[in-house]
């Protein structure tokens, strides 16, 4: 997203902070983390979480571009695992957790979504698969925000974390 932004193909990006520049404004508006989700009656439940043993299910996960997938695929490489079986990919967001909490697979998305409720899921709690990251604003320094573009800055400044779960 940086270099449409940066091209000023986009105006405002709002989500995972980047990397910034001197031309490039980061506000952070809210922390989050990553972390391992299952639908509430999966077998993964039955016994102590490892690394090892998350290999025994197929998962679902974002597109192999997405940062967080990457950080995921990652963390089990740097423990000399093979990663994790993919069974569906899908960057739809709002169809993750429903097809979680119906299926077999696992999943690794925001921790806000147990905060929300928003589904029948749990972590699944092993603190080798959990992701920090910063969510913000980020914005061209010089570049112009239409009127529309500063609403939605000032709404996400002031209900950032409560819009935020991804």
């Amino acid at each position: 997203a940086l270099p449409i932004l940066r091209d000023g193909d986009v105006d405002l990006v709002v989500g995972p902070m980047m990397e910034n520049d001197a031309d490039i404004v980061c506000e952070q508006i809210a922390e989050d983390t990553m972390v391992v989700m299952a639908s509430q009656d999966h077998p993964v439940f039955d016994a102590p979480a490892t690394l090892a043993g998350l290999l025994d299910y197929k998962w679902m996960l974002p597109a192999t571009t997405v940062s967080s997938r990457q950080w995921i695929e990652q963390t089990f490489e740097r423990h000399g695992l093979p990663r994790p079986r993919v069974q569906i990919a899908s960057n739809v967001l709002n169809s993750i957790l429903p097809i979680l909490e119906r299926s077999p697979l696992l999943g690794f998305v925001s921790r806000l979504n147990l905060v929300a409720g928003r589904a029948r899921v749990r972590e699944v709690e092993l603190a080798e698969t959990q992701m920090q990251r910063r969510l913000g604003l980020t914005y061209r320094k010089n570049g112009y925000l239409s009127p529309a573009a500063v609403r939605i800055t000032d709404i996400v400044r002031a209900r950032g974390k409560e819009l935020l779960l991804i």
